[in-house]
């Protein structure tokens, strides 16, 4: 639809880019898809023809693989496996968008949602169940009550409850360059690694709730949780 909304428009699409799930088949899809388009409707031709790009962690095996089914994929986006080695773990960041003209947004996708607005990081301690739980809040709601049985969300299916009772209260974000704040700010790798290595070994509570325990590590708040389902109804009709 956006294609051949493009094409109303007097702009010629270029392609697409496939960057999740079952890349052969998706592309395949696609492609009939556009053929049928363009087989029902003479204006949007091209479509038929056009690019299909794929990216997903794409290395040797994957390509490998790919190539030993049928698809329909013109090139492949290949990243974090060109510029690092896999012998070695590699950090992979994306930048989603939360807000536009302080209006929430977020992504909706099965298994791949994201959270919106703009956050903050809670480390709630309770250290006579040695459980440390971290909580994802609004940057302007008020701080967790002490000592008070509270309940909160997981973050991968906002309708899961998790209660917790914090004892004490840690901040965890803070802006580091850019922006106004009091972050840290770490010279080297070293630094980094020594100020990482202080915080995993410095607290016992943190190192059983990590290595000790099933329960929840991360939760959302309730009114973090009630803004994402403001989002969802907007946009799906369901919440």
């Amino acid at each position: 639809m956006v294609g051949m909304a493009l094409m109303d428009a007097g702009y010629t699409p270029v392609g697409v880019r496939l960057d999740s799930g079952d890349l052969a088949e998706l592309s395949i899809l696609v492609r009939e898809k556009w053929k049928s388009v363009a087989a029902e409707d003479p204006r949007y031709e091209k479509l038929a023809s056009c690019t299909i790009m794929a990216s997903d962690n794409i290395n040797e095996e994957s390509l490998l693989e790919m190539n030993e089914r049928h698809h329909e994929i013109n090139s492949f986006g290949i990243g974090t496996n060109l510029v690092t080695c896999q012998a070695q773990p590699a950090l992979g960041l994306v930048f989603k968008l939360v807000e536009i003209n302080d209006r929430p947004r977020m992504k909706i996708c099965s298994g791949k949602s994201t959270l919106p607005c703009k956050k903050s990081i809670i480390r709630m301690y309770n250290s006579s169940t040695s459980r440390v739980l971290d909580l994802i809040v609004l940057c302007d709601q008020p701080l967790p009550r002490l000592g008070k049985e509270s309940t909160f969300y997981s973050p991968t299916d906002l309708s899961e409850k998790i209660m917790f009772t914090p004892e004490s209260l840690e901040p965890l974000l803070g802006v580091s360059y850019g922006g106004t704040g009091s972050g840290r700010s770490f010279e080297t790798a070293e630094e980094t690694r020594s100020w990482l290595r202080s915080q995993l070994e410095g607290s016992d509570i943190l190192s059983k709730s990590i290595h000790g325990s099933s329960e929840p590590h991360v939760a959302v708040s309730s009114e973090l949780r009630e803004v994402a389902l403001h989002v969802m109804k907007q946009e799906l009709g369901t919440g």
